[in-house]
């Protein structure tokens, strides 16, 4: 049909209560917004920064952060991850600005909605500079 459907990454959990040190994080620790790895109310914010995780590695073919369990939730926490297009040099300007704006540690800092980032993506997509990218990532 032509059309890309994602769900669940699974970052599925329950809401009511903080991530523990204790719990597992397989697969989907590099996607845990700050917030959301401080025990804090989860907002659509938190989904935009793993949207933009999802995003970076699209663009980059790797994660923003790696290492050790607590080494990703420092970084989560502390760290800039390396702009994409440093690691790709094909991501246009544009992308790499919303990719790091949804990566921006504060939710109140990230784009306002999905619906804005979903505005962004469809211009760029018009540009028919996105299937390019993916393919070189």
């Amino acid at each position: 049909e032509g059309v890309a459907k994602l769900t669940d990454f699974g970052l599925a959990r329950a809401l009511d209560r903080p991530l523990d040190p204790e719990d597992s994080f397989t697969g989907t620790l590099s996607y845990v917004a700050p917030e959301q790895a401080m025990g804090e109310p989860i907002t659509y914010a938190a989904d935009l920064y793993a949207f933009g995780i999802l995003l970076y590695e699209l663009t980059t073919g790797a994660l923003p952060f790696s290492g050790s369990i607590a080494q990703i939730l420092v970084a989560h926490l502390q760290e800039i991850p390396t702009p994409p297009r440093e690691r790709n040099p094909h991501v246009p300007p544009a992308l790499d600005e919303l990719i790091v704006h949804l990566l921006q540690k504060v939710p109140g800092e990230r784009p306002s909605s999905a619906a804005e980032v979903g505005h962004l993506l469809s211009i760029l997509s018009k540009l028919n500079r996105l299937s390019t990218i993916f393919e070189l990532a």
